[in-house]
């Protein structure tokens, strides 16, 4: 009998296109001209006081980061895009309302019974409601606009996975409205 040959695979469907300008995991802004300009990230120092129960911490965890101002300042709205690591999501980013103190900026984050394996029960109080739009695959676009009053805020990204749960994390940092 003939050989036949096998027929060739289906040609691969193209991946999803990220948007101009986006091109590594991180956060952008539209800038002036409307192109994606990306927003360096800055280290947030965490300092955490409380208390331990079991495998349980009570207390709270104050951020903090250097420099009393971000180095980016845009007016309002500010609209951003978030390209996420993959296996994470646009949730487990946090907008932080920062506070000038001295020089630096910080925000709050308090514990209510957190265990060391889970966030789940953490409340931000220096936390701000957002609204997110998928763009792309794994990249979320935010626009902060109505209710957000003129300030230093900073998107706060989680810590990495698998990573030791250490006192530093990034946070992309801008002075809107300014």
């Amino acid at each position: 009998m003939p050989v036949v040959p096998a027929p060739p695979p289906p040609p691969a469907a193209a991946a999803p296109a990220l948007p101009p300008g986006i091109d590594l995991v991180g956060v952008y802004y539209k800038d002036k001209s409307g192109a994606w300009a990306p927003i360096p990230p800055e280290i947030v120092t965490a300092k955490a006081s409380g208390f331990t129960v079991r495998d349980n911490k009570v207390g709270s965890i104050k951020g903090h980061i250097l420099g009393a101002k971000a180095h980016l300042s845009a007016p309002l709205p500010v609209t951003l895009a978030v390209y996420v690591p993959e296996g994470r999501t646009i949730a487990e980013y946090r907008l932080m309302r920062l506070l000038v103190k001295s020089g630096e900026r910080e925000f709050h984050i308090s514990s209510s019974m957190v265990s060391k394996e889970s966030n789940d029960n953490e409340i931000e109080k220096d936390a701000v409601v957002i609204t997110s739009e998928k763009i792309a695959p794994r990249v979320y676009q935010i626009t902060l606009s109505s209710g957000i009053v003129k300030g230093e805020y900073g998107l706060l990204a989680p810590r990495p996975q698998g990573g030791s749960e250490g006192s530093n994390w990034k946070i992309y940092c801008l002075s809107a409205g300014n």
